[in-house]
């Protein structure tokens, strides 16, 4: 009986690009497939779109807006699968990306996940490049995650991952709480609760930039907040499973991401950071670097500030 694997498509007012992503599930080169689109409350033509593949075996669920971990829950109950994987309605799927990560899976099926390489595009994925921030190695999960938290801090994409059912269920549910960053916190518990991250080269996964209406791209303190609280989840769960130097030095760096990228916004949060990083050992922290980085946002632009501090942090960690 040849391996399923369910493909679950979140979508929210996707109808511009949902018809991409459901054909770039519909030509994985792996048969064993079942795509379940959860419609999360759509106020544009998103379910006609969907619809019109249903003949292709595609299943739809539609349900009362309540946000894309409450529809990831929905399609995760809703399917049969050995194996899960995450597409984001305006992403896509090389054909070749399931079936590469089952065969490097193959020896360690129920007990690793496998993630891929990242390609960002913005409208066409011809014109795609890699995110060479992303990690591209195999690693014991705790390096991965103290990689993932001092190094990109929230960047754990859903889509990269193939993972074995068992191990999405050892997880526990998308925590319906959270928003933004949402997916670091969730892929945290998938990490922590395998027994190796497989980096499968052959497999890649198209990332949409920069897409119109998204929440990392509204204002307001609800972002903030959210994501404030998945990295003090994801703190609590490094510290619980290894209380060293390294997973303190993780957090601060973390906590100092947070800090320059939302001052000054939400004063009480930046607050907590900085108590925060005082307490995992980080010394005092100029809540001011914010205001650089707020400052090098309008003259680089948000993605070339974001690298430049990605790179600063990093050269003086590794001065550390």
């Amino acid at each position: 009986m040849s391996t399923l694997v369910s493909i679950l498509i979140p979508a929210y007012n996707a109808q511009t690009w949902i018809a991409e992503a459901i054909d770039s599930a519909l030509s994985q080169s792996w048969q064993g497939i079942e795509v379940i689109v959860v419609d999360d409350g759509s106020s544009d033509e998103t379910r006609a779109v969907v619809a019109q593949f249903e003949q292709d075996g595609v299943r739809l669920i539609v349900q009362e807006h309540a946000g894309a971990a409450a529809a990831r829950n929905t399609a995760f109950r809703a399917s049969s699968g050995n194996f899960i994987q995450y597409l984001d309605a305006d992403d896509v799927l090389h054909p070749l990306k399931i079936e590469s990560q089952l065969n490097a899976l193959e020896q360690n099926a129920s007990d690793c996940v496998a993630n891929s390489l990242v390609h960002e595009f913005r409208s066409s994925i011809e014109e795609s490049y890699t995110d060479a921030s992303y990690l591209c190695q195999t690693l014991e999960p705790l390096d991965y995650l103290l990689y993932c938290v001092a190094e990109v801090a929230w960047m754990m994409i859903p889509g990269v991952w193939l993972i074995p059912r068992n191990i999405v269920e050892a997880a526990g549910p998308w925590n319906e709480r959270l928003t933004l960053n949402d997916d670091a916190e969730y892929f945290s518990r998938i990490v922590l609760n395998s027994k190796r991250v497989v980096f499968c080269e052959e497999a890649i996964y198209y990332y949409r930039r920069d897409v119109e209406g998204s929440l990392s791209n509204r204002g307001g303190d609800e972002p903030v907040e959210s994501t404030y609280l998945a990295f003090a989840l994801i703190a609590k769960r490094l510290l619980e499973r290894e209380d060293s130097p390294r997973a303190r030095k993780a957090i601060v760096q973390c906590f100092r991401y947070f800090i320059d990228t939302y001052y000054p916004q939400t004063p009480h949060l930046m607050k907590r950071s900085v108590s925060l990083i005082e307490e995992m050992g980080g010394g005092d922290y100029d809540i001011g670097h914010g205001a650089i980085f707020k400052a090098l946002k309008k003259i680089l632009g948000w993605e070339r500030a974001y690298r430049l501090r990605y790179h600063l942090h990093r050269f003086k960690g590794l001065r550390e």
